[in-house]
């Protein structure tokens, strides 16, 4: 049975995953995306935000980088154009540093169509934020989902998440970075 998070038993639903919001921050994270899937949106965006301040004050920069990316898609979704482009700015910059590709690559086309955004906006220079991204990265992420989208989704569920990380890492060394010179 699916529970509507507008209905009275989705409702208290709703306010105890609020309320009992210690947990993991992944259990949270998981929380936040429900909320926001079911359409509670401010809901889903203040337990992200709580979640990103934990996350930030832990440096838990993982975590940082997976909040701010979502936030950026359910921004987008909702029509916030420059503050979707702020936050996954942000999570760029901060991605970029520690290398991360399979938090943006496992949210799929959406992700991509907001990757693309902004590469855009960055080479025409409509991109106004402190954080500096380079667009190799970007460009990078980017084929890194062109790839995922041509594979077959039961390829893409094997093996743990370790794994698939090692094995994205070793394809973008092999096939994508550049010697540098």
């Amino acid at each position: 049975m699916l529970v509507r998070m507008g209905s009275p038993v989705g409702t208290l639903f709703g306010s105890v995953w609020e309320r009992f919001g210690s947990g993991s921050e992944a259990d949270r994270l998981t929380r936040a995306r429900a909320l926001i899937s079911t359409g509670e949106y401010v809901r889903g965006l203040n337990l992200l935000d709580r979640l990103l301040s934990t996350a930030e004050a832990g440096g838990n920069m993982p975590v940082v980088v997976e909040v701010l990316a979502v936030k950026a898609l359910v921004l987008k979704d909702l029509g916030e154009d420059n503050s979707a482009m702020s936050a996954i700015a942000r999570a760029l910059s901060f991605g970029e540093r520690e290398g991360y590709v399979n938090v943006f690559v496992r949210e799929g086309v959406t992700m991509a169509a907001l990757l693309s955004e902004f590469l855009q906006r960055q080479r025409e220079g409509r991109i106004d934020f402190s954080t500096s991204v380079p667009q190799e990265y970007v460009g990078m992420l980017l084929a890194m989902l062109r790839v995922r989208a041509a594979l077959p989704d039961n390829l893409l569920a094997a093996g743990p998440a370790a794994s698939h990380e090692r094995r994205t890492a070793e394809f973008r060394k092999q096939h994508l970075e550049r010697p540098k010179a």
